[in-house]
């Protein structure tokens, strides 16, 4: 009989998707919501390297740009002022 407390695969890797799509959305990178596990364990480590070295990633939750991604110059921005005009 199964105990209510046991983990299963499944339960596992649903845990391991969640962890890298955390990572993932804390490091502004954007993603596929149907990415296997494989695509985005690469894409974590590419943008770890990213951090790392000091790079940004491209676009997403940080920002529309790099500019916006460092918090550095959004005012100059071309793409900052494109999105305040339509807001």
């Amino acid at each position: 009989m199964r105990n209510m407390n046991d983990i299963t695969e499944q339960d596992a890797r649903r845990f391991r998707m969640a962890l890298l799509r955390a990572k993932l959305t804390r490091l502004a990178v954007t993603f596929e919501e149907d990415a296997d596990e494989a695509m985005l364990e690469r894409l974590v480590a590419y943008a770890e390297r990213q951090r790392a070295g000091g790079g940004t990633t491209d676009t997403g939750a940080g920002g529309c740009c790099k500019k916006c991604a460092s918090g550095r110059d959004t005012e100059t921005s071309d793409c900052c002022r494109a999105q305040r005009r339509e807001a």
